[in-house]
């Protein structure tokens, strides 16, 4: 029976006789600590990680002991490929037999499945080759007996200095400015060649990308070669049945000997070749053999392998560049690392809408430059209120805000992080207002909707753009009631749905019942006192006697609480507004009047 060997940063954490049928991921429910076998369900599971530790699915990996001897692998992650030494990368959700011994990385985890421990203890050596290695390059997969063989015969004493120029040419990293010139000189001196480049190749041609030093700048590749190279994928090398005659290159005039490479990226792919020749007059009178063409070979696959880690590493730090524009950086970190968090799923979250009160008026005294400038400060002030409070910026839709708490990653108490960010807000008009009263012709002045609830997150854009956000009538219903604060002349709403989640921490009072449009249940709307003053508890108190004379349609008391209301607290403006709508009602003669208000418009 194998065993299975488990290390993580290469300290042994767990080793056992694999079991028939297994699978490994991260902690689920009331599953065992890391390393110990959990068996509740149809398939025992081997627990990799703890629970809070993303960088690993749930579902991982699916291990399956063949008859013969052989595993089969399936990858369960939805998002993750699984890199197997020696072996195609594993895409989520494909599967692989392959025969023992094998190991994989997964994470900081290395797993390997070795031969039955009870037969004959063997050393294995192997070359270690560069991380970023995904296969076994064809040429040693197909010709390994005839490879060995050679290798046996020569000359390991000659053979060691070359491996060991061509190991420290492959640790220079790809994003250096010299990197394909350093290569190029690794290959020239290794094989002996007169001419060595490295080519590209990029929408069907090829493209000399740097040269050998001592390579005449006017020196050309053999189309043909290069042709056989884009064909079959695989090293070759020659010898030109004359000079030039037949063959009809000028690029093989005076050439003894040719060898190219391909480069490859893990999908098969062409991305170039490493390419030279020995001339008649050769620095070397040996000629070309298959050892030659496996250095070759061994550099082109390392050079594959940094383009590789470039790609990945640019492409990382273009998401990250992206993200941290609308998410913290530890939110940002999180999604790299779990690339998961960004599939769709439901979550309890807290969403914000802040809008500008009278943007389109005020922007008509200013030229589009200033416009520009003072919104980038307004939206700037505001996304520093919501990263702070561990939220996320959703989008900006002209002079909307839209953000989340809640999700990506989960905030204990969303809610009152939302109210905090709302507060931090209009407590910064003083200081925009400072900046831009004098091109406004008026103090700034916003409208903020918060409602907490179920929706769908994930990314809402496409795979060409990300736009994380959230889907579904929660985000619908705030951005109602962020519409509703210019009915109601108060710059904080909520709703009761987040209201009842703030345990007390934050100065509210219920406002009234709304109907909003295409929302057909009615609201209860609560406002939020920024800088609540030392009549606050008292102005509560007496807006809840009036609202509710209001609905139980006792309009006399409602405008007689109203009235002392509003003589006391003249700029309380849901209490002008309700004394307007019961004086309304009562002079109208309205006593069967509805006591939710259904607002004109979003």
């Amino acid at each position: 029976m194998p065993n299975l060997k488990v290390l993580d940063r290469g300290r042994k954490v767990y080793e056992e006789a694999l079991e028939p049928v297994l699978e490994l991921g991260r902690q689920q429910g009331e599953e065992p600590a890391p390393y110990q076998i959990a068996r509740s369900g149809e398939t025992p599971r081997l627990v990799i990680a703890e629970r809070s530790d993303v960088s690993i699915s749930r579902r991982q990996l699916r291990i399956e002991l063949e008859f013969d001897g052989r595993v089969r692998l399936t990858n369960l992650s939805g998002t993750t490929s699984l890199v197997i030494e020696l072996h195609p990368a594993l895409a989520p959700g494909q599967s692989t037999m392959l025969p023992v011994p094998l190991a994989l990385t997964i994470g900081t985890r290395t797993i390997r499945i070795e031969g039955d421990s009870t037969g004959e203890s063997v050393e294995i050596q192997t070359l270690s080759l560069p991380r970023g290695f995904t296969s076994v390059p064809k040429f040693v997969e197909n010709d390994l007996p005839s490879l060995a063989m050679s290798l046996r015969q020569s000359d390991s004493t000659a053979l060691l200095p070359r491996l060991q120029q061509l190991v420290v040419a492959l640790q220079e990293t790809a994003s250096s400015p010299t990197f394909f010139k350093r290569v190029a000189d690794v290959l020239r001196e290794v094989v002996q060649l007169d001419h060595a480049g490295v080519l590209l190749f990029h929408n069907g041609q090829w493209k000399i990308e740097a040269l050998a030093e001592g390579t005449d700048p006017d020196w050309e590749p053999s189309r043909r070669l290069l042709q056989q190279v884009e064909q079959d994928r695989r090293p070759c090398w020659r010898v030109p049945r004359n000079t030039g005659g037949a063959e009809g290159e000028h690029s093989l005039v005076d050439v003894r000997a040719v060898v190219a490479a391909p480069i490859l990226n893990a999908a098969g792919e062409l991305l170039g070749a490493m390419y030279g020749d020995r001339r008649l007059r050769a620095r070397s009178l040996m000629p070309l053999d298959q050892i030659d063409a496996q250095l070759v070979e061994i550099l082109a696959c390392g050079v594959a392998a940094g383009l590789s880690r470039l790609i990945n590493e640019q492409a990382a730090v273009s998401r990250r560049i992206q993200l941290e524009r609308f998410v913290t950086r530890e939110v940002a970190e999180q999604l790299e690392r779990d690339p998961d968090a960004l599939a769709g799923r439901d979550a309890d979250v807290s969403l914000l809408f802040c809008d500008i009160v009278g943007f389109s008026r005020i922007s008509e005294r200013l030229t589009p430059q200033q416009t520009v400038d003072w919104i980038g400060d307004v939206m700037e002030t505001f996304s520093q209120a919501v990263m702070s409070t561990h939220g996320t910026v959703v989008d900006y839709i002209g002079d909307e805000i839209i953000a989340m708490w809640g999700a990506p990653l989960p905030v204990a108490e969303h809610a009152a992080a939302a109210c905090q960010a709302a507060v931090k807000m209009i407590m910064s008009l003083d200081e925009l207002n400072e900046r831009w009263r004098a091109k406004l012709g008026e103090p700034l002045q916003v409208g903020i909707g918060i409602n907490s609830g179920i929706v769908r997150v994930g990314n809402t854009g496409s795979k060409h753009k990300l736009k994380y956000g959230p889907l579904g009538s929660a985000v619908n219903i705030a951005s109602r009631v962020q519409g509703a604060t210019r009915y109601l002349r108060t710059p904080v709403l909520i709703t009761g749905a987040t209201a009842q989640r703030l345990k007390g921490e934050f100065p509210i009072r219920r406002i009234c019942q709304v109907r909003v449009k295409n929302i057909e249940q009615p609201l209860d709307l609560y406002e939020l006192a920024v800088a609540a003053l030392g009549t606050w508890d008292q102005l509560a108190a007496d807006y809840a006697l009036a609202l509710g004379s209001w609905e139980q349609r006792d309009l006399h008391n409602a405008v007689g609480a109203l009235s002392q209301l509003v003589a006391t607290h003249r700029e309380d403006g849901p209490s002008l507004v309700l004394l307007s709508r019961s004086i309304e009602a009562w002079s109208g003669g309205k006593s069967d009047y509805d006591p939710v208000w259904t607002l004109p418009s979003k």
